[in-house]
């Protein structure tokens, strides 16, 4: 079953077409990683699939419904959510805090609400820091904390944006653990990401973006080893 469909999606921003009519399908409980160096529209493509930027042509459709048009909340609405390069995090509030607002977006009862805010504390390692100004945190722990922010809308989809960046391998590992369980539990991934080896980890399919085109797509062994994909990107993106 497919749960994302993006037929022929093009975003320009002046003379420069930044996303140039690419078409992605996502099934149902898939992980999919999208990679090329800066500039390639990845971050744009992300942008239009979560309602934050709005496409020129061309037709997306989340969980049946077409949301071409629709905005970042309604998006929300349906069972999507998105982490973002830096971390969007409501710095003068605590852990505790953030994580409670970011339950609020879904109606939860009364007398769950405090268990799910626990529930999420204890399931991204965030609860002996409840009480900590997120603005204090390492960055390891404000990208955790964006991703069970996520995860507490209870989300169908989750668009990832570099969620592996200036992390350290024992960081990475944590993040990694985080994701593989939400997959584990039915919700897909579209990951946007440069550290391929990491990718690789945790993906079904690699899509590759050039210049805001598709270039390659397929299981992670095959794009990589893509002629095209290995003479216009490898030297720029990193297998550490």
């Amino acid at each position: 079953m497919k749960i994302l469909q993006m037929n022929r999606v093009v975003k320009k921003f002046g003379a420069l077409i930044a996303v140039n009519g690419v078409s992605i399908d996502l099934e149902k409980g898939e992980s999919l990683g999208i990679a090329g160096p800066n500039g390639s529209g990845k971050t744009t493509l992300l942008n239009l699939i979560s309602g934050f930027l709005k496409s020129d042509s061309g037709e997306i459709v989340f969980n049946g419904k077409k949301i071409t048009k629709f905005t970042p909340h309604k998006i929300v609405s349906l069972g999507m959510a998105r982490t973002f390069q830096i971390p969007q995090n409501s710095h003068e509030l605590t852990v505790y805090d953030n994580i409670k607002l970011a339950c609020l977006i879904k109606s939860i009862e009364v007398d769950d609400f405090e268990k799910k805010i626990k529930e999420m504390l204890q399931f991204g390692g965030l609860y002996q820091m409840r009480n900590e100004f997120s603005g204090n945190l390492p960055l390891g722990h404000l990208r955790r904390l964006e991703l069970v922010k996520a995860l507490c809308t209870n989300p169908d989809l989750i668009l990832l944006d570099e969620i592996f960046s200036g992390l350290s391998h024992k960081e990475i590992t944590e993040v990694m653990a985080l994701l593989k369980d939400a997959v584990k539990n039915g919700v897909s991934l579209i990951i946007v990401e440069h550290l391929l080896k990491v990718l690789n980890k945790i993906i079904n399919r690699l899509v590759i973006l050039d210049m805001g085109l598709k270039i390659a797509e397929g299981s992670p062994e095959k794009v990589v080893n893509n002629d095209q994909v290995v003479e216009a990107y490898l030297g720029s993106m990193s297998y550490a």
